[in-house]
């Protein structure tokens, strides 16, 4: 995500008042007939959180994204129908022209307040992804358990956290583990500071 839109989400959430672990700013739109909803919040300032929820011809996608990278590849929407993929794909192959067409939106269009718990597309589509996926959008717990680099890797791709912490977290022999249930979640900042001392 580019950074003037990475500042608009955050000036747009610390702006906010009366914000707890359950607010969010939505943003939708319609993009080829797939249905794209997204999702932020700052609530831990270290690991913004940008889930989003892609939908078409009742096929339905989730998935959380890094909102400091600009780069986000293919083979992390990971299970995506294929349905969905083809209508977000670029002539390239690629989806520079969607993650475009993201950015454009977000920083002409002011998101919608919302709490997660009374979004029902949200909470719906969270309640089926967290049979399957590991990719949940918030943060639960660090576990005394190696990181492999693939899972480091699917990390850095899928939260706001940088590549240095999740060094330091694996270099420490603790991974994270990821909820769909917002009352679990906890802040990442915490957990450093009490597991790593970081």
């Amino acid at each position: 995500m580019k950074n003037n839109v990475r500042e608009k989400l955050i000036e747009e959430y610390n702006s906010l008042l009366n914000k707890n672990k359950s607010t969010s700013i939505k943003y939708y739109f319609l993009l080829n007939n797939v249905n794209v909803n997204l999702y932020f919040d700052a609530y831990d300032s270290n690991s913004p959180l940008l889930s989003m929820i892609l939908s078409s011809e009742k096929k339905y996608y989730y998935t959380s994204l890094n909102v400091n990278n600009d780069n986000i590849r293919v083979e992390y929407l990971e299970k995506i129908p294929m349905i969905i993929l083809e209508k977000i794909l670029d002539k390239d192959n690629t989806l520079t022209a969607f993650f475009r067409r993201i950015n454009e939106h977000i920083m002409n269009n002011n998101g919608n307040v919302i709490n997660y718990n009374k979004d029902v597309y949200f909470m719906n589509t969270i309640k089926f992804a967290n049979k399957s996926r590991k990719d949940l959008p918030f943060f639960h717990h660090l576990r005394k358990t190696p990181m492999s680099d693939s899972s480091l890797e699917l990390l850095y791709q899928t939260m706001g956290i940088t590549r240095d912490i999740l060094r330091k977290i694996q270099s420490s022999g603790y991974t994270i583990v990821r909820t769909g249930d917002i009352s679990k979640r906890a802040v990442l900042t915490t957990a450093l500071k009490r597991e790593l001392g970081v």
